[in-house]
C-alpha cells in the first residue's frame, strides 16, 4: 500500500493517558492551559491512501479535534499546533522538524499516529484541527486529553479516551446498537425527539446501553473522566 506524508506536517501530541480504570478522585481535574500559544501551521495536509472498508485507528494526545466521514478512500488530516507558553518560538520549529505522522499497518487495520518525539516533549503541544476517515472504514480512535467531535457516516465506531467532553454524531437509521460508559462524568443519548441519561454507578460514573436501531451500525464510547453524548441524526 502506498503512503504519502507530508515532511513539515504540524506537531502534535499522541501518547495516551494512562489512568486508572477504577477508584481515583470524585474531583474532575483541569485540563492543561495553553495561554499566548505559538501556532505552528502545516505546509499542506497529511494524506494516505485506504483500501476500501480497511479498518482504521486514529491515536491522538491533547487537542480540540473533528474526526469526519468522506466519501474518499483516504486518510486526511488538516491540522495546526499549539504551543505552551514555556516553550520558545525556536524549540517549536525543532519539534516541528522531528515530528511526523506516520501510517502503520496493525494486522488487519491501518494505524495513523505521531512518532518522532519523546511523550516528555509531546505534552508541551496541542492539536487542533479535522481528520478525515473513509465511509467505508470501520473506525477505532484513541484520545488522551481534549474536547473531540466526531461525524460519522453509520460505520462502526470504537472510541477510548482519557480526560475530556466526547460528541459523537451518526445517522439514526444507520445505527443499531450505542453503548457509553464513563467512569467519572455523565453519558447520554439523544435522537432529536429525546434524551437518555445513562444510569450511575457509585455515584460517578454512568453507564448507556441501547439496542433498539434499525441499522447495522455500532457505537462503543469508554471514557475515563468527562461527559459523553451520542447524537443520532
Amino acid at each position: 500500500m502506498s503512503t504519502r506524508c507530508a515532511p513539515s506536517i504540524a506537531l502534535v501530541l499522541f501518547a495516551l493517558l494512562a489512568l486508572p480504570l477504577a477508584g481515583g478522585a470524585a474531583e474532575r481535574p483541569t485540563l492543561p492551559e495553553f495561554g499566548e500559544e505559538i501556532y505552528v501551521l502545516a505546509d499542506e495536509p497529511f494524506v494516505v491512501p485506504i483500501e476500501s472498508g480497511l479498518p482504521v485507528r486514529i491515536r491522538f494526545g491533547v487537542g480540540e479535534i473533528d474526526i469526519s466521514a468522506s466519501p474518499a478512500d483516504e486518510v486526511r488530516a488538516d491540522l495546526e499546533v499549539r504551543c505552551r507558553r514555556t516553550l520558545s518560538e525556536a524549540l517549536c520549529e525543532k519539534y516541528r522538524r522531528r515530528l511526523r505522522l506516520e501510517p502503520r499497518e496493525r494486522g488487519d487495520r491501518i494505524e495513523v499516529r505521531w512518532v518522532g518525539l519523546s511523550r516528555w516533549k509531546l505534552r508541551k503541544l496541542r492539536l487542533e484541527g479535522t481528520v478525515y476517515v473513509p465511509v467505508s472504514s470501520p473506525l477505532e480512535v484513541r484520545i488522551g486529553v481534549g474536547d473531540i467531535d466526531i461525524h460519522t457516516a453509520g460505520q462502526d465506531l470504537a472510541v477510548q479516551m482519557g480526560i475530556g467532553d466526547l460528541s459523537v454524531f451518526a445517522p439514526e437509521r444507520s445505527v443499531g446498537e450505542v453503548e457509553i460508559a464513563t467512569r467519572i462524568g455523565d453519558a447520554s443519548l439523544s435522537d432529536g425527539r429525546s434524551t437518555r441519561e445513562g444510569g450511575r454507578r457509585l455515584l460517578l460514573g454512568s453507564r448507556l446501553r441501547w439496542s433498539d436501531g434499525s441499522g447495522d451500525g455500532r457505537v462503543t464510547v469508554a471514557l475515563k473522566i468527562g461527559d459523553a453524548k451520542v447524537t443520532l441524526e
